[in-house]
């Protein structure tokens, strides 16, 4: 009964520390951190570039290390480079995966990621795999933590070939899952 009671309190005092405005655990800071960072992949994934605006610091920078090699600083330079290149490729995922989190201070964060990217190339019509380490800094600004800060290091690209199938919403295009038992 007594460690009952003694596994019980961690779990008790961590509730009341949630529900009551208690500074968060480490654990939960990780979290917050990992949410941010799934948010902006998702956002990147459905090209929602408004949906950014609320997760980078309004001087955020974001680097690609050679042999890629750019450098944008502040919200309106990702925005721009962002709509640039939808104009010149399609990207078709962006996972980031495998995410150490180590939050340095009540209002500091470092976290390094493995980024896998499958892109189309509008003019070529090629296909191109990505793969690359993000090295992010967050901050925290008025109780939200937000990329202030990403460095992307590339550690390989291949040439690949495209999905037979790509659905964009603007076809009418059919599946190979229509013939499957059961899709009707």
């Amino acid at each position: 009964m007594k460690h009952a009671a003694m596994l019980l309190l961690p779990l008790t005092l961590l509730f009341l520390g949630a529900c009551c405005g208690a500074p968060r655990s480490g654990f939960e800071e990780r979290y917050a951190v990992r949410e941010v960072l799934e948010r902006i992949t998702d956002a990147l994934n459905h090209q929602e570039w408004a949906a950014l605006d609320p997760m980078f610091t309004d001087d955020v920078v974001w680097q690609a290390l050679p042999p890629v090699g750019w450098k944008l600083e502040g919200r309106a330079a990702v925005r721009h480079f962002l709509d640039k290149n939808a104009k010149a490729i399609d990207v078709l995922l962006i996972s980031v995966a495998a995410s150490a989190i180590e939050i340095e201070g009540p209002d500091r964060a470092r976290v390094r990621s493995t980024m896998s990217e499958l892109i189309r190339v509008k003019a070529t019509g090629k296909g191109l795999h990505v793969v690359g380490t993000y090295t992010d800094r967050l901050v925290k600004q008025n109780g939200a933590w937000k990329l202030a800060y990403r460095t992307f290091r590339p550690r390989f690209e291949d040439d690949v070939a495209l999905p037979a199938r790509i659905y964009d919403g603007s076809t009418a295009a059919r599946s190979a899952t229509e013939s499957f038992p059961g899709a009707r």
